[in-house]
């Protein structure tokens, strides 16, 4: 992704990039923070301070899937999934999609916090129903799994 300040997205919303979250000399893949600017329904600016915005993540898509095309395959066969988190825009041109952003992960999570047996099994479970769901249309995961990824 090149270095721009805002990115226009599919369904029409201006994605002001705030900071870069993660960025890796050896990959093209970053993941930065950024709040919608434009309403696509009113077509009315909202300033970023506004209650009404919101925060989303920005990832580029590069390594992830060969084309926007296939990232939006697999959102419209799983748009029903609450074990796999799905992007809700994207911007071909930067191959990036752009996801919900999420405050906590399974690392922050239990870097302060020792999971009871009973919800360490619950988080495995949901990870392994993601994953059946993928398997069931006929997807294949060939990435890590890491809890930095697991909202």
């Amino acid at each position: 992704m090149s270095l721009q300040k805002h990115l226009v997205g599919r369904n029409g919303f201006i994605y002001v990039i705030q900071k870069f979250l993660k960025s890796r000399k050896d990959s093209p893949n970053t993941v930065s923070f950024a709040r919608y600017q434009t309403d696509p329904q009113s077509s009315r600016a909202q300033s970023a301070d506004q209650n009404q915005s919101q925060q989303l993540q920005l990832r580029t898509e590069t390594c992830l899937f060969r084309s926007i095309e296939q990232a939006r395959r697999i959102r419209n066969e799983l748009s029903d999934s609450r074990f796999i988190r799905l992007h809700v825009d994207e911007n071909e041109a930067e191959s990036t999609l752009i996801f919900p952003y999420f405050t906590e992960d399974l690392l922050s999570l239990l870097r302060h916090t020792a999971l009871p047996i009973d919800k360490t099994k619950r988080i495995l479970r949901d990870i392994l129903r993601g994953i059946e769901e993928l398997h069931d249309k006929d997807w294949v995961h060939t990435g890590k799994l890491q809890s930095h990824s697991i909202h």
